[in-house]
């Protein structure tokens, strides 16, 4: 049995600093945007209900999402490695190994973990990174596999090896 562990700081993360703000109530037509009397906040008008536009109609105008880059997401794996192995009974080598693993890290847009945030990946709550930790996408909890290695003289030797449950028949490599 083997422990496999390791933690990666300084991931690349994206905060969105221009998401449009919500603003709670009815509002009279021509403000925030509007067209008529109704909720402030619509998806016909995020534009208008941006920071950037909200400090400054004329020039915020002319930004949408606007992303700040955070150097500061972490994950964490862990993991479990059972082996097995039959030494040659007959020029037969047999392994077994089964990995039980996890991976929680933050949301990154280069494989962090999922996110419920619109373009998935920014934080789905700015003022709370670790609202958005999860699962990595990389996360494989559970992989077991086989392999056997079958030698009748020293020159040929076949491996054979694969994943249980596994759509594939397990390929030979002629070493």
């Amino acid at each position: 049995m083997t422990y496999i562990g390791s933690h990666t700081t300084h991931l690349w993360m994206e905060r969105a600093i221009n998401d449009g703000q919500f603003i709670a109530g009815n509002c009279v037509a021509g403000q925030y945007g509007l067209t008529a009397a109704g909720p402030c906040s619509s998806t016909s008008n995020v534009q208008q209900r941006r920071p950037l536009t909200l400090l400054n109609p004329q020039a915020g105008a002319f930004y949408g999402l606007v992303d700040l880059e955070d150097p500061n997401g972490s994950a964490f794996y862990h993991g479990m490695l059972l082996s097995i192995q039959r030494r040659a009974v007959k020029g037969v080598n047999v392994s077994a190994n089964y990995t039980f693993s996890h991976c929680i890290g933050d949301v990154t847009p280069f494989g962090g973990s999922f996110s419920n945030s619109a373009n998935n990946s920014t934080y789905l709550d700015p003022n709370n990174r670790r609202y958005d930790r999860g699962n990595c996408l990389s996360d494989r909890r559970q992989i077991p596999e086989s392999c056997s290695l079958r030698s009748s003289t020293s020159s040929d030797m076949r491996r054979q090896c694969g994943y249980f449950g596994a759509s594939k028949l397990p390929s030979q490599v002629r070493t």
